[in-house]
């Protein structure tokens, strides 16, 4: 670990999001106390380049009510409703609803469907269809 790479890591900790920036910290605390693991050190590359990333902007997409209400109704019967599709390519791309516990609670998350952290996250979009 390069403590260049932990200095970036601090400068990076405004631009990061809350909860991304809380787990930035314990990695910087750790780091004053003792070496980081493996692991950990990948981490710190990982969140320094995702604070310096550009920000992906805001499009309105159109009317999401129809879709919302689709899930709504799904969520009646199922506790986490997904819903799967391919790209001509074959990539798939899965549309699920942020949870309560979510910085966005109720918007439907775009995805790759892998899992969190080692997914491809294309975007969500919100009741306003933003």
């Amino acid at each position: 670990m390069q403590t260049n790479d932990l200095v970036a890591l601090k400068a990076a900790l405004p631009s990061l999001a809350s909860g991304r920036r809380n787990f930035a910290e314990s990695l910087l605390k750790q780091a004053k106390r003792k070496a980081l693991s493996p692991a950990q050190s990948e981490w710190v590359v990982k969140l320094v380049a995702e604070a310096s990333a550009p920000k992906p902007e805001a499009v309105a997409v159109g009317d999401m009510t129809g879709l919302i209400a689709l899930f709504g109704k799904a969520a009646a019967k199922l506790k986490h409703p997904k819903i799967r599709l391919a790209l001509p390519g074959g990539a798939p791309v899965v549309l699920s609803v942020a949870g309560a516990a979510s910085q966005n609670p109720g918007s439907i998350n775009i995805t790759d469907g892998g899992p969190y952290g080692a997914n491809v996250w294309y975007g969500r979009v919100d009741a306003l269809g933003c």
